[in-house]
């Protein structure tokens, strides 16, 4: 149990992680 949420706080990380480079990256496109 232990192992699986330490993978899921990694995987939601890590996808917090591309959210925000999507949106730099966005942002940088648009202006």
């Amino acid at each position: 149990i232990y192992s699986l949420f330490k993978t899921y706080q990694k995987l939601k990380s890590s996808l917090a992680y591309s959210l925000t480079i999507g949106k730099y990256a966005e942002s940088i496109i648009t202006s």
